[in-house]
């Protein structure tokens, strides 16, 4: 069984998470309150993932995270947060492989997340706070103009999630034209992306899900041009 090291602010958190993960997840998960306990945990037991909670994030989170990297931990970290600020995640997540979630976020999220740094060797970080939406969208390739009538459930200012009824014959790369469908105000929102990554099981209804990544028009068209 794979092991999880679960620190948090409180005892009353780690129990709650603690309780939560091992239900949903087929984790088994220690506790440690302090960075002693942290540290002799490491080195007694085979720590597959080690999760850190923080309040706002501040250079000594970071810097003790790091010096758990650095210290020869080599599986995923992955911080929970109250707010990242200014600090610019994307470079420490690809150095140090440290993964960041900021609170609010749904307990879903954090499980979908937890199962995937456990068996992925890559995971993307997710740079900006996303919110939920449940709006019609059409999506249609580039290359082959096919369209696939989606649900967009979710939505960032770097990209969106899809849920499809069935796999559609795209595949993960392909640029993509987006037309979402704006009921309220009664016109449509065109935008440009490209996937990058795909489920067979959705998160939100269940369906084929999409993650897309927006792009400008011109980077959209160089690499069509690439491409010929």
């Amino acid at each position: 069984m794979q092991r999880v090291l679960l620190s948090c602010k409180s005892m009353d958190d780690a129990r709650f998470l603690k309780s939560y993960i091992e239900t949903e997840l087929p984790y088994e998960v220690f506790l440690a309150l302090t960075q002693e306990s942290i540290e002799s945990s490491l080195k007694a037991k085979s720590i597959h993932l080690l999760i850190l909670q923080t309040g706002n994030l501040v250079k000594q989170d970071l810097a003790y995270a790091m010096s758990i990297r650095q210290g020869g931990y080599s599986y995923p970290i992955m911080m929970i947060t109250d707010s990242i600020g200014n600090v610019n995640i994307e470079e420490l997540h690809n150095r140090f492989r440290i993964y960041f979630i900021e609170r609010p976020f749904e307990m879903k999220t954090l499980k979908g997340l937890a199962r995937k740094l456990m068996v992925a060797k890559t995971v993307a970080q997710q740079v900006f706070r996303r919110y939920r939406t449940n709006l019609e969208a059409t999506l249609e390739t580039f290359i082959s103009g096919d369209q696939f009538q989606t649900q967009m459930f979710n939505l960032s200012l770097g990209g969106a999630y899809f849920e499809l009824p069935r796999k559609p014959s795209m595949q993960i790369g392909d640029l993509l034209r987006m037309r979402v469908h704006l009921a309220d105000v009664v016109r449509d929102h065109h935008i440009h992306g490209r996937v990058v990554w795909m489920t067979h099981k959705g998160h939100s209804a269940g369906g084929f899900g999409v993650g897309v990544k927006f792009m400008k028009s011109n980077d959209i068209y160089r690499n069509l041009l690439d491409k010929v």
